[in-house]
């Protein structure tokens, strides 16, 4: 409780010393905090929404690449000739992943 006084006393302190310097500038001040908390908003909603887009591309690219390390599937990859198939999809998979859709 102690350090919240101390911290809000310090603010008023601050806001103090630039209403006495010059008003424009906790204007400035404000108007900078309110600007950067908006921008930072919109920033997170894009890289929200560019999430949701590479969800199933991320999925696949995964599934894929672990399909042909886990031991369990190599011996079906290496009987089926799947392989091709899945190497294709990896490569129709990758560009669209590194584009960003």
């Amino acid at each position: 409780m102690g350090r919240v006084l101390l911290h809000v006393l310090a603010c008023l302190g601050v806001i103090a010393i630039m209403l006495g310097i010059d008003p424009i500038i906790l204007v400035i001040a404000a108007v900078s905090m309110v600007l950067k908390f908006l921008f930072r908003m919109l920033k997170t909603r894009i890289a929200f929404f560019r999430e949701q887009r590479l969800m199933p591309l991320v999925k696949k690219y995964e599934y894929i690449s672990r399909v042909f390390y886990m031991p369990d599937f190599a011996k079906e990859l290496r009987m089926s000739r799947i392989d091709r198939l899945f190497i294709e999809e990896f490569d129709d998979c990758v560009p669209d992943f590194c584009s960003g859709v």
